[in-house]
């Protein structure tokens, strides 16, 4: 069972980075992928969904995916 307590979702990696350091400058340990997986070992994980150049729709659909498998998975969002 994963450790995720709090997952982000970002659209680029810019922006992950910056949610990740807010966290990690709090003392939270986080973890910054771009692999849209849901698995670490860290208090907080941030996923970079790759959207920000996506169209809507397809931006959509990633991040639902994602949210969806979050849910199943137990993690807040």
């Amino acid at each position: 069972m994963s450790q995720v307590q709090v997952l982000a979702l970002a659209d680029d990696l810019t922006g992950a980075l910056e949610i990740g350091a807010k966290f990690a400058g709090a003392g939270i340990q986080s973890v910054v992928t771009a692999a849209a997986r849901l698995c670490a070992d860290r208090p907080m994980l941030v996923i970079d969904t790759q959207t920000r150049h996506l169209g809507a729709q397809e931006a959509y659909r990633v991040v639902r995916a994602l949210a969806e498998s979050a849910r199943r998975d137990n993690l807040r969002l």
